[in-house]
C-alpha cells in the first residue's frame, strides 16, 4: 500500500482515543500517529507500515519520591 493511501485510511475517528497528530514518515515509508486515551490521558504512538514484524512497548513514569537515589542504588544491589 502506498504512503498516501495508508495516511488517508488512518486519518479517522478512533473511538475512545483522540487523534492528536498524524504524520507521513517518508524516510520509513510509514505513517506515524499519536493518540490520547480520552478517559485516562494515556498516550499511544503508532508507526504503521507494511513490515511483517509486529512489536510493541509499554512505558510509564515512576517518579521518585525524593532525590536520594535509593531506587537506583537498590536496582544495582545484588541479592
Amino acid at each position: 500500500m502506498n504512503l498516501e493511501t495508508r495516511y488517508n485510511e488512518l486519518n479517522k475517528d478512533y473511538g475512545a482515543y483522540e487523534l492528536v497528530n498524524i504524520e507521513k514518515l517518508n524516510d520509513l515509508n510509514s505513517v506515524g500517529l499519536l493518540l490520547k486515551h480520552k478517559k485516562s490521558g494515556a498516550r499511544v504512538a503508532i508507526i504503521s507500515n507494511d513490515d511483517d514484524n509486529k512489536v510493541f512497548y509499554i512505558g510509564f513514569r515512576t517518579p521518585a519520591e525524593d532525590s536520594t537515589g535509593v531506587p537506583h542504588i537498590i536496582e544495582h544491589t545484588e541479592s
